[in-house]
Order: structure tokens, then C-alpha cells, then sequence
């Protein structure tokens, strides 16, 4: 089973909230408060000074993703097709989310993971949308 995931409101935008949804005969959603984010990324960057504001943001976002993953309960066996919101990060998203699926018992190989524009017509871009505007409610919410 192919599964998409979208994201509205980028993480970068610390005023507002920001929106993760993976759809396929599943639907699931995390809602992720702006102080939240704000909170995470001043930890983080306590934590490693060293790490540039965009990867912190790229490491979180990979984070967001391996819950949705775990949440679906692995009903994904297939692919997995991740809207591109970090070009270029691409490889080190791939990295991060395999390695966390790993300590989780989780093989590599249950799964791909492929990035590609997933679309306004894509059912993870509505329902992230709908969540956004608060039209459908989050499966996950980080207040």
C-alpha cells in the first residue's frame, strides 16, 4: 500500500502551526503548535550549537514523520512518497528516518522512501489543508 505525506504551514514559520498528514487507506494527521516548534528548536539548538537553523528544522521534520509512520502501525508496505519541502536534505531525511524505523525493529527494506511533488490533488495535501483550517481534527496534536 503506497502511502503520500504533506505538509501545510512549514516549521520555519514560528508563528503558526504546522500540519503533517500521511494518507492512503489511512488518514492520519499531526498538528504541531507554533510554541511547540519554537520550544523543540531552542532545545535542540541548546543542545548542538553547532547545527544550522535549517538542519535542526530538517531534523525535526524527520522526526514528525517517523511518528506518522509509527502511528499508521505499518500499514504502509510499500512506498512511501514524501512531499520535497527540504531540497537537497533529502538523503539525510531518508537517513534519519530509516535509522529511527530501525530501533523500532523495523527492517529498511519493508518500505521505500521516495520524494516527489505530491500535489493539490494528493489526499495527504487535503487533509492537511483540512486540519490547517481547522475543518478536520488532528490525530496527533504538540500543543
Amino acid at each position: 500500500m503506497n502511502a503520500e505525506i504533506d505538509m501545510s504551514g512549514r516549521i520555519e514559520e514560528s508563528t503558526k502551526p504546522t500540519i503533517l498528514a500521511l494518507s492512503n487507506k489511512i488518514k492520519l494527521s499531526i498538528k504541531i503548535s507554533s510554541r511547540y516548534k519554537q520550544t523543540l528548536f531552542n532545545k535542540t539548538k541548546r543542545i548542538y550549537p553547532q547545527l544550522s537553523y535549517t538542519l535542526i528544522r530538517v531534523y525535526m521534520f524527520s522526526s514528525f514523520v517517523n511518528e506518522l509512520i509509527i502511528a499508521s502501525k505499518l500499514e504502509i508496505n510499500s512506498v512511501i512518497f514524501i512531499d520535497t519541502e527540504y531540497s537537497g536534505y533529502e538523503a539525510i531525511i531518508k537517513d534519519r528516518i530509516n535509522g529511527h524505523l530501525q530501533k523500532h525493529h523495523i527492517p529498511p527494506d519493508f518500505y521505500s522512501i521516495r520524494f516527489k511533488q505530491v500535489g493539490k490533488n494528493s489526499p495527504a495535501h487535503h487533509l492537511a489543508i483540512g486540519v490547517l483550517r481547522k475543518d478536520i481534527k488532528p490525530t496527533i496534536f504538540h500543543k
